[in-house]
């Protein structure tokens, strides 16, 4: 397809810096293009054209908006990252998630006895059933451990 302009010879010089089939060049990303391409290039396409991100609102260039920024925006929606935990938690979230999540890794609350079991949160209760002599003998020998004379200085 050519440029289908037709008039007098003496108007050519305000024809071509209008006309659509001239090869122009984006001023963001210094892209070569047609003319009639450059609109929906700088509107749709153009890697350096402002974008905002679906999740945040933020605004920047497409490029980096949906790159770099999906890694931290801290309002995209993930799951979480516990096996067998089926929840989509905001980036921001997640922590707090984790800190209440029923399938997060936690020790067993008699760790510092020298319980070194770990289990999902949501299993503490059956683990503190079954091992509860075993964290009593713990506990009552780290009292011991503790225990000494109080000596009194006169």
């Amino acid at each position: 397809k050519g440029c289908t302009w037709q008039g007098n010879i003496k108007d050519i010089d305000t024809h071509i810096p209008k006309c659509l089939n001239q090869v122009v060049t984006c001023d963001k990303c210094k892209q070569n293009m047609q003319g009639d391409q450059l609109e929906s290039h700088v509107k749709d396409e153009c890697v350096l054209r402002y974008y905002r991100c679906v999740y945040c609102q933020i605004v920047g260039e497409y490029n980096f908006i949906t790159g770099r920024h999906q890694e931290v925006c801290p309002d995209v929606v993930l799951p979480c990252t516990n096996e067998g935990c089926q929840q989509n938690i905001k980036r921001c979230n997640m922590e707090l998630h984790r800190q209440t999540c029923p399938k997060e890794i936690v020790n067993c609350p008699y760790y510092d006895m020298g319980c070194q079991e770990k289990m999902a949160r949501e299993d503490i209760d059956k683990h503190e059933e079954t091992k509860t002599k075993i964290h009593l003998r713990k506990a009552l020998e780290k009292i011991k451990e503790k225990k000494s004379p109080i000596s009194i200085k006169l």
